[in-house]
Protein backbone atom coordinates (compact mmCIF):
# COMPACT_ATOMS: atom_id res chain seq x y z
CA UNK A 1 0.00 0.00 0.00
CA UNK A 2 1.40 3.38 -0.87
CA UNK A 3 2.37 6.01 1.70
CA UNK A 4 -0.31 8.45 0.49
CA UNK A 5 -3.08 5.98 1.32
CA UNK A 6 -1.55 5.21 4.72
CA UNK A 7 -1.38 8.93 5.48
CA UNK A 8 -4.96 9.54 4.31
CA UNK A 9 -6.30 6.66 6.43
CA UNK A 10 -4.30 7.83 9.46
CA UNK A 11 -5.58 11.39 9.02
CA UNK A 12 -9.19 10.25 8.85
CA UNK A 13 -8.70 8.03 11.92
CA UNK A 14 -7.43 10.95 13.96
CA UNK A 15 -10.74 12.78 13.57
CA UNK A 16 -12.88 9.86 14.71
CA UNK A 17 -14.81 10.03 17.97
CA UNK A 18 -13.22 8.11 20.84
CA UNK A 19 -14.47 7.14 24.32
CA UNK A 20 -12.78 10.28 25.65
CA UNK A 21 -14.76 12.49 23.25
CA UNK A 22 -18.46 13.31 23.61
CA UNK A 23 -19.56 12.13 20.17
CA UNK A 24 -18.49 8.52 20.53
CA UNK A 25 -19.71 6.29 17.67
CA UNK A 26 -20.03 2.48 18.06
CA UNK A 27 -17.62 0.33 16.06
CA UNK A 28 -19.00 -1.43 12.99
CA UNK A 29 -18.72 -5.20 13.09
CA UNK A 30 -20.26 -8.21 11.40
CA UNK A 31 -20.22 -11.99 11.60
CA UNK A 32 -17.63 -13.98 9.67
CA UNK A 33 -19.01 -15.42 6.43
CA UNK A 34 -17.41 -18.81 7.13
CA UNK A 35 -20.36 -20.97 8.32
CA UNK A 36 -18.13 -22.90 10.75
CA UNK A 37 -16.76 -19.71 12.37
CA UNK A 38 -18.61 -17.66 14.96
CA UNK A 39 -16.17 -14.73 15.10
CA UNK A 40 -17.16 -11.09 14.86
CA UNK A 41 -15.10 -9.07 12.41
CA UNK A 42 -14.56 -5.43 13.34
CA UNK A 43 -13.59 -2.66 10.97
CA UNK A 44 -12.85 1.02 11.66
CA UNK A 45 -15.21 3.63 10.19
CA UNK A 46 -12.57 5.34 7.98
CA UNK A 47 -11.82 2.12 6.10
CA UNK A 48 -15.52 1.56 5.49
CA UNK A 49 -15.95 5.14 4.31
CA UNK A 50 -13.01 5.24 1.86
CA UNK A 51 -13.88 4.24 -1.70
CA UNK A 52 -10.20 3.49 -2.38
CA UNK A 53 -10.53 0.52 -0.01
CA UNK A 54 -13.52 -1.00 -1.83
CA UNK A 55 -13.38 -3.86 -4.26
CA UNK A 56 -14.05 -2.68 -7.78
CA UNK A 57 -17.63 -3.30 -8.64
CA UNK A 58 -19.65 -3.87 -11.75
CA UNK A 59 -22.64 -1.74 -12.69
CA UNK A 60 -24.97 -4.49 -11.46
CA UNK A 61 -23.45 -4.52 -7.95
CA UNK A 62 -25.56 -2.57 -5.49
CA UNK A 63 -23.27 -2.48 -2.46
CA UNK A 64 -19.70 -1.37 -1.91
CA UNK A 65 -17.61 -4.42 -1.00
CA UNK A 66 -14.49 -4.80 1.09
CA UNK A 67 -12.12 -7.81 1.17
CA UNK A 68 -11.54 -8.89 4.78
CA UNK A 69 -9.85 -11.91 6.32
CA UNK A 70 -11.22 -13.25 9.61
CA UNK A 71 -8.84 -13.09 12.56
CA UNK A 72 -10.14 -16.40 13.87
CA UNK A 73 -10.56 -18.81 10.94
CA UNK A 74 -8.21 -16.92 8.56
CA UNK A 75 -10.68 -17.11 5.66
CA UNK A 76 -11.13 -14.07 3.46
CA UNK A 77 -14.46 -12.98 2.05
CA UNK A 78 -16.03 -9.97 0.37
CA UNK A 79 -18.21 -8.07 2.84
CA UNK A 80 -20.66 -5.35 1.94
CA UNK A 81 -20.01 -2.11 3.78
CA UNK A 82 -23.66 -2.15 4.88
CA UNK A 83 -23.14 -5.44 6.75
CA UNK A 84 -20.89 -3.67 9.23
CA UNK A 85 -23.63 -1.16 10.10
CA UNK A 86 -26.48 -3.56 10.96
CA UNK A 87 -27.75 -2.25 14.34
CA UNK A 88 -27.75 -5.69 15.98
CA UNK A 89 -24.02 -6.14 15.30
CA UNK A 90 -22.68 -2.67 16.20
CA UNK A 91 -20.06 -2.77 18.93
CA UNK A 92 -20.08 -0.49 21.94
CA UNK A 93 -16.55 0.88 21.79
CA UNK A 94 -13.67 1.35 19.34
CA UNK A 95 -10.89 -1.20 19.99
CA UNK A 96 -8.83 0.31 17.15
CA UNK A 97 -8.85 3.70 18.85
CA UNK A 98 -7.84 2.21 22.20
CA UNK A 99 -5.13 -0.02 20.76
CA UNK A 100 -6.93 -3.30 21.57
CA UNK A 101 -6.94 -4.13 17.84
CA UNK A 102 -4.55 -3.38 15.00
CA UNK A 103 -5.44 -3.31 11.33
CA UNK A 104 -3.22 -4.84 8.66
CA UNK A 105 -3.54 -4.49 4.90
CA UNK A 106 -2.03 -6.17 1.86
CA UNK A 107 -2.57 -5.60 -1.87
CA UNK A 108 -3.50 -8.85 -3.57
CA UNK A 109 -2.40 -9.44 -7.13
CA UNK A 110 -4.61 -10.80 -9.88
CA UNK A 111 -3.74 -14.24 -11.29
CA UNK A 112 -4.43 -12.81 -14.78
CA UNK A 113 -1.08 -11.27 -15.69
CA UNK A 114 -2.79 -8.86 -18.14
CA UNK A 115 -4.89 -7.41 -15.32
CA UNK A 116 -3.30 -4.59 -13.33
CA UNK A 117 -6.06 -4.24 -10.70
CA UNK A 118 -4.93 -4.52 -7.09
CA UNK A 119 -7.35 -5.67 -4.39
CA UNK A 120 -6.81 -4.49 -0.82
CA UNK A 121 -7.31 -7.18 1.84
CA UNK A 122 -7.79 -6.10 5.46
CA UNK A 123 -7.27 -8.08 8.67
CA UNK A 124 -7.79 -6.97 12.26
CA UNK A 125 -5.51 -8.51 14.87
CA UNK A 126 -5.45 -8.30 18.68
CA UNK A 127 -3.06 -6.03 20.57
CA UNK A 128 0.38 -7.56 20.74
CA UNK A 129 0.36 -9.07 17.25
CA UNK A 130 3.42 -7.58 15.61
CA UNK A 131 3.81 -6.89 11.92
CA UNK A 132 6.26 -9.81 11.74
CA UNK A 133 3.73 -12.16 13.37
CA UNK A 134 1.00 -11.06 10.93
CA UNK A 135 3.40 -11.45 8.01
CA UNK A 136 4.26 -14.99 9.16
CA UNK A 137 0.53 -15.82 9.24
CA UNK A 138 -0.22 -14.30 5.82
CA UNK A 139 0.54 -17.47 3.83
CA UNK A 140 -2.04 -19.41 5.90
CA UNK A 141 -4.91 -17.15 4.85
CA UNK A 142 -7.55 -18.64 2.54
CA UNK A 143 -8.84 -16.16 -0.05
CA UNK A 144 -10.56 -18.34 -2.68
CA UNK A 145 -13.93 -16.69 -1.89
CA UNK A 146 -12.61 -13.32 -3.13
CA UNK A 147 -12.03 -12.76 -6.82
CA UNK A 148 -10.62 -9.94 -8.88
CA UNK A 149 -12.87 -7.52 -10.73
CA UNK A 150 -11.90 -9.31 -13.94
CA UNK A 151 -13.11 -12.62 -12.44
CA UNK A 152 -9.70 -14.24 -11.97
CA UNK A 153 -8.35 -15.62 -8.71
CA UNK A 154 -6.25 -13.42 -6.44
CA UNK A 155 -2.74 -14.22 -5.28
CA UNK A 156 -1.32 -13.53 -1.84
CA UNK A 157 1.96 -11.61 -2.25
CA UNK A 158 5.14 -12.19 -0.24
CA UNK A 159 4.80 -11.52 3.51
CA UNK A 160 6.83 -8.29 3.28
CA UNK A 161 3.88 -6.72 1.39
CA UNK A 162 1.66 -6.84 4.51
CA UNK A 163 1.62 -3.56 6.45
CA UNK A 164 0.11 -2.33 9.69
CA UNK A 165 -2.17 0.67 9.15
CA UNK A 166 -1.58 3.60 11.51
CA UNK A 167 -4.67 3.69 13.73
CA UNK A 168 -5.50 4.88 17.20
CA UNK A 169 -3.95 7.36 19.59
CA UNK A 170 -0.64 5.53 19.87
CA UNK A 171 0.46 5.18 16.25
CA UNK A 172 3.62 3.13 15.91
CA UNK A 173 6.62 4.86 14.46
CA UNK A 174 7.14 4.34 10.71
CA UNK A 175 9.82 1.74 11.42
CA UNK A 176 7.23 -0.51 13.13
CA UNK A 177 4.79 -0.78 10.23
Amino acid sequence: MNQWRQHKIAASMSSLPTPQHPHFVPLPQTNCHNPSCQALIQMPHPILQQPVAYLRKKATDSDDLLAVVCHSCRHGFAYSVGEFYVPSTLGTHDPFGTGELSLFCVSLECDNKDCKIRTELFASKPHGVSTKMAQDELQTWTIEAISCYCGAQLIIPPPSALARLPLGPENPSPGEY
